[in-house]
């Protein structure tokens, strides 16, 4: 029997990108719960889509899918546009036409690989930068205002739920637009 691994795949963030929304949580923090979990720079990043519970033997496959499109891809920009919570996440959605193009070609590729997984939800360009213990009893939209980024890299990982939040790890990482794969293992 083959082990599973909770995986997703994320676009990484630049540490100026990380450096401004540590900036923004700390802003905030007095205007929400103590409860509230921000997110730490290492774990900040750019979801693209959730695969759920994977096999171990899926990997190789999910991997090679990554690294033919960043190969295909380019470098993106972000640019952050107001602040929304999710139900119980407080997050920064960003405008990118790019990034939903990116995302709709790793659908494609995991159709057209037979590799099923499912996403319960629309994709919603964001980065999560806290967890709500309480949901607000209205929803927060706020515009926010710092400079687009770059996004240079693509990475498969691993996210490991523990009580006190999810820890993740880089299993792979490819830059946007070359065939440099760089593993993190």
């Amino acid at each position: 029997m083959s082990t599973k691994s909770r995986i997703f795949i994320a676009l990484t963030l630049p540490l100026e990108a990380k450096e401004q929304i540590q900036k923004l949580q700390k802003e905030l923090a007095p205007l929400f719960s103590p409860q509230t979990r921000w997110i730490d720079a290492e774990n900040l990043h750019f979801t693209l889509t959730f695969l759920g519970n994977c096999r171990q033997d899926e990997i190789p496959k999910i991997s090679q899918i990554i690294q033919d499109l960043a190969n295909k891809s380019t470098p993106l920009v972000l640019k952050p546009h107001y602040l929304k919570n999710f139900g119980s996440v407080l997050a920064i959605k960003m405008l990118s036409k790019k990034s939903q193009k990116l995302y709709q070609n790793l659908v494609n590729a995991f159709q057209k690989a037979k590799l099923i997984y499912h996403e319960n939800h629309k994709f919603t360009p964001h980065i999560t930068i806290a967890r709500l213990k309480m949901k607000p009893l209205k929803k927060t939209k706020k515009h926010i205002h710092f400079p687009a980024f770059k996004v240079e890299k693509i990475a498969l990982i691993k996210s490991t739920v523990f009580s006190n939040g999810a820890k993740y790890e880089i299993i792979q990482s490819y830059s946007l637009g070359s065939s440099k794969k760089q593993c993190c293992r």
